[in-house]
């Protein structure tokens, strides 16, 4: 399926997808499922994306042309945010198995479908070394939310040289790495003006994050990373001489 046709799926359709093609289990909700592939490595890492997006009123209309990805009508949305990093993650598992890929619902709506799995199924995704979510704008981010570990924080650094930390507001790791006490991060997957008639995506963005997960992905035995809530004295004062 091309990218075009991967953007048109509803929610429930890229649960699918993933669903009939590899080994997913589901975790119920009677309003916020989500699905869920436990990789074979040891500690694996836990890979995330939403299968939501935020719909227009002329609905979804993407076309490629030129290495972009944009809307067709105005009106109309691409869906990028975030079936791009659904999009990487199915192209993951095609290539390996060794990591687990998490597919949540209902992000967009206040990230409830990882609200649910970080309540409810925190048994069920412990053992992780820690987590990479693929939902962020842009080409070249690396956003850690309230994840203070600075050592981790070096880690993905080394993985992704080309890439700098950013700030952001809330994302599904935001729910999920707390309640499963292992770090996470969240990563440019090429999108821009998300939740507007002028989004696009970048192919080659996308496929430079997309490489650099396959890499990290390739690494069977990471180091594991707990969750260390970052003081926000820290964040927007690190070099201070505090007493």
């Amino acid at each position: 399926m091309n990218f075009t046709d991967w953007m048109k799926l509803s929610q429930y359709g890229v649960f699918d997808k993933f669903y009939q093609n590899f080994n997913f289990k589901i975790l119920e909700h009677p309003k916020h499922p989500s699905i869920f592939f436990r990789g074979t490595a040891k500690n694996p890492i836990l890979f995330v994306a939403h299968a939501d997006i935020v719909g227009l009123t002329n609905g979804v209309a993407p076309m490629e042309a030129g290495g972009i990805i944009s809307s067709s009508r105005k009106g109309a949305n691409i869906g990028a945010d975030d079936r791009a990093g659904c999009k990487a993650l199915y192209n993951l598992l095609e290539r390996t198995q060794e990591h687990s890929v998490l597919i949540v619902s209902d992000e967009e709506i206040g990230c409830l479908g990882s609200s649910v799995v970080a309540d409810q199924y925190k048994d069920e995704l412990s053992g992780h070394c820690f987590a990479v979510q693929l939902d962020r704008r842009g080409s070249h981010d690396l956003v850690y939310y309230d994840c203070g570990n600075n050592e981790f924080r070096d880690y993905m650094g080394k993985w992704f040289p080309k890439y700098a930390e950013a700030q952001g507001s809330v994302s599904d790791i935001s729910m999920l790495c707390p309640a499963l006490d292992i770090a996470g991060v969240n990563i440019s997957i090429g999108y821009y003006n998300e939740h507007t008639d002028r989004e696009v995506l970048h192919l080659n963005e996308w496929h430079r994050t997309y490489h650099g997960i396959l890499n990290l992905a390739k690494e069977t035995e990471h180091t594991l990373f707990d969750y260390q809530e970052e003081n926000s004295w820290d964040r927007y004062f690190p070099s201070a001489n505090r007493v």
